[in-house]
């Protein structure tokens, strides 16, 4: 069976030959140190560039066997593109917000929409059409951060409990 049928019926609650064996990316990068050094990584570079991004997603396939292409590498794509700070990081550290966009509760409405330009967007479609290019039998996994992880990255977690904690949780 194909990783990409493996992949697809393990989701759709089919049967397959054994359980996929996957890596999302993002937090769950299968972006090692050594797979870094063995593939000549251009970190944290590959973090806005395309090409190294699907390079290194392709390489990190066929050197672990993982089922899948997953990018981008971290939880701040999207941050980014909404006006955080982001310090891109080094090869021992991934990259992280730096600067919260957001100052007091109430001005989620100030922040700018997403669009395929925004921030490293872009970087991360085109490497997944590059990817996609390669007709691999892998399934591509593009990481979209969650919305709880997405909002406390926008104003900080004891910001963004502080603001929505009462509300959610004190008529329990």
């Amino acid at each position: 069976m194909e990783p990409n049928d493996r992949v697809v019926k393990a989701l759709t609650r089919e049967s397959t030959d054994r359980p996929p064996f996957i890596c999302p990316g993002e937090m769950m990068s299968m972006m090692t140190v050594e797979a870094m050094q063995k593939l000549s990584a251009d970190w944290p570079n590959c973090h806005r560039d395309a090409g190294e991004m699907s390079r290194l997603a392709l390489g990190v396939q066929a050197l672990t066997g993982i089922e899948n292409l997953g990018v981008p590498y971290c939880t701040t794509v999207e941050t980014e593109a909404m006006g955080a700070g982001v310090n891109i990081g080094t090869t021992e550290s991934e990259p992280r917000i730096s600067a919260y966009p957001l100052n007091k509760p109430g001005e989620w409405e100030s922040l700018p929409r997403l669009t395929e330009g925004s921030g490293r967007l872009g970087s991360v479609a085109e490497a997944i059409n590059i990817l996609h290019a390669h007709e691999q039998p892998h399934p591509i996994i593009a990481n979209l951060t969650g919305p709880v992880s997405l909002a406390t990255s926008l104003d900080g977690t004891h910001a963004f409990l502080q603001s929505h904690g009462q509300r959610t949780w004190s008529g329990a």
